[in-house]
C-alpha cells in the first residue's frame, strides 16, 4: 500500500496491521509478542548465569 503526498509516493507496509479484529493481525501480534518473550527469557538466563559464575 501506497500514500501519496505531494506527489510523493510513501509505502505503508503496516497498514494492513491497523485492524486488531483481522485473524492475520492477531497471528503477526502473538509471533510478536513470543519472539519478545525468548528474547527476554534468553537474556535473563545468561545474566543469571554470570552470576552464578
Amino acid at each position: 500500500m501506497c500514500d501519496e503526498y505531494h506527489g510523493i509516493k510513501v509505502p505503508d507496509p503496516y497498514r494492513s496491521l491497523e485492524n486488531p479484529d483481522e485473524e492475520t493481525v492477531k497471528q503477526w501480534i502473538l509471533k510478536q509478542h513470543l519472539t519478545f518473550e525468548d528474547r527476554s527469557i534468553n537474556t535473563l538466563a545468561v545474566k543469571q548465569s554470570s552470576i552464578e559464575s
